[in-house]
């Protein structure tokens, strides 16, 4: 289950099917946040990585304005890993559990469908605290991995069973402290997110891995 403080919808997204508007958004994320893993990429590189079959791409949208993205391969350190290649969220929603998310909801539906996928893989800067705590919290640890990035930063990995179970808990934690009325509790069901608010109960169904 995961908890997330507002309404929105989660999209796989590529530079083609992309508005002007909402590209500029993304490129806009990535260098107020640097991404999460502080690997700032300018908007060619952006532009790449939304081009390129070789990588996945979803979105986080809100009032169709983007206010999230994800960017991962597959196989870039082990044979059974899914790497993350950039994750953002802009500045005014950070703190929400947005990311985190948004990482296990991606991490759930690919293990789905591929059970080989073991591990969860990045790449973050040594002096970048805040973001190593936040993945050590959701259960990942500095790899022994030499990182392609350079010695400037640490190739970090976790299990994928492992990570979603501490994503699991941390979303129980933050239902027990805010009052009910201000979550929308999402279910994940075969193909398809269910966003429940009170009584009322809607389908998205843009986010299909």
């Amino acid at each position: 289950m995961y908890n997330i403080a507002m309404d929105f919808k989660i999209k796989k997204a590529n530079y083609n099917s992309l508005s002007e508007e909402n590209f500029k958004q993304i490129c806009e994320i990535e260098q107020s946040a640097g991404g999460y893993l502080d690997l700032i990429f300018d908007k060619n590189d952006m532009k790449y990585f939304l081009r390129s079959e070789s990588y996945t791409s979803y979105i986080v949208l809100y009032e169709n304005s983007v206010i999230g993205f994800i960017i991962y391969n597959q196989g870039y350190y082990l044979n059974d890993d899914i790497y993350i290649i950039d994750v953002g969220v802009a500045e005014s929603y950070r703190k929400r559990n947005i990311a985190t998310n948004l990482i296990g909801i991606t991490l759930q539906q690919l293990v789905k469908k591929d059970k080989s996928i073991k591990f969860l893989t990045l790449d973050v800067e040594t002096t970048n605290e805040k973001a190593i705590k936040l993945y050590e919290k959701i259960g990942m640890k500095k790899s022994a991995i030499k990182s392609k990035n350079g010695e400037n930063n640490y190739c970090m990995i976790g299990e994928i069973s492992e990570i979603l179970k501490n994503i699991a808990d941390i979303n129980e934690k933050v239902k027990k402290k805010s009052p009910e009325k201000e979550h929308k509790n999402i279910k994940r069901k075969t193909g398809e997110v269910e966003i429940k608010s009170e009584d009322k109960k809607t389908k998205n169904e843009d986010f299909a891995l």
